[in-house]
């Protein structure tokens, strides 16, 4: 079935109150910690709950061009360890840095590692992080695969949802479903922003961005002030060239 902007082509599997019950699901809360940006004002920069108090460590898989927010981290005290098998380090050198040229997913290969894999190889299991994740698609794999114990030592989480307007598509639709119930039975969601690199799917008048940054922290951290949050937030930018994407009023009021 042909989505009926910008002809990216989906899979009619859902119903209508199911995507539109889905995205009500993942409508962001406000909690009593305030949000704050790190990295630059455009793509690489991220909102992110102000909570570093004694936070030691950041988890990045998927480096990329840019580590702006990686050295952010880094100047704040943080041990910052990143993956990514397509670049052979970061853009950036910092002493606090650990790089593995590996993707992380949810199997294990001769250039795949599971999330878990990562961090017990740098003894870090045991330790809370921040973690940062863009890796196109895999995040759906690595989260899965994820252990309890990993998930539960993630103070904050900014992660990059990709191929969301898939919702239509009833496979994809239960992949998100079971990513996301494993992130809320911990984490609160706090802040949406699409990233405008990807478009946006409108199907059956509902407007679905491809791609989303999202924001959660942990429950124990926060307290969840109101369920109505206005979008965009004043810190929010644009990703990339183009106009931004604004989220209509299903996605926050």
């Amino acid at each position: 079935m042909q989505a009926m902007d910008r002809g990216m082509f989906i899979t009619d599997g859902m119903s209508e109150e199911s995507v539109l019950a889905m995205i009500k699901k993942i409508r962001p809360v406000r909690v009593d910690v305030p949000l704050v940006r790190i990295g630059p004002n455009m793509d690489g920069g991220y909102l992110v709950p102000d909570d570093f108090d004694d936070l030691k460590l950041c988890i990045s898989p998927g480096v990329g061009p840019t580590s702006a927010f990686e050295l952010e981290c880094a100047k704040m005290g943080m041990e910052v360890l990143m993956a990514d098998a397509s670049v052979d380090g970061p853009a950036a050198q910092h002493d606090n840095f650990h790089f593995v040229k590996k993707f992380v997913n949810g199997y294990q290969s001769s250039e795949s590692i599971t999330f878990d894999q990562l961090i017990q190889s740098h003894g870090f299991e045991d330790q809370e992080f921040l973690l940062q994740m863009d890796i196109e698609s895999s995040e759906y794999d690595t989260i899965l695969s994820m252990s309890e114990k990993a998930l539960k030592h993630a103070r904050i989480i900014l992660l990059e949802l990709h191929d969301v307007g898939q919702l239509w598509n009833l496979y994809f639709y239960r992949i998100f479903n079971a990513v996301w119930t494993k992130l809320q039975t911990t984490h609160y969601c706090v802040h949406l922003h699409p990233n405008n690199c990807a478009h946006v799917v409108n199907y059956k008048n509902i407007d679905i961005p491809n791609v989303i940054e999202c924001s959660f922290i942990r429950k124990d951290r926060a307290e969840i002030v109101s369920d109505n949050v206005k979008l965009p937030h004043t810190l929010d930018f644009k990703n990339g060239e183009g106009n931004d994407i604004e989220l209509s009023t299903i996605w926050s009021d």
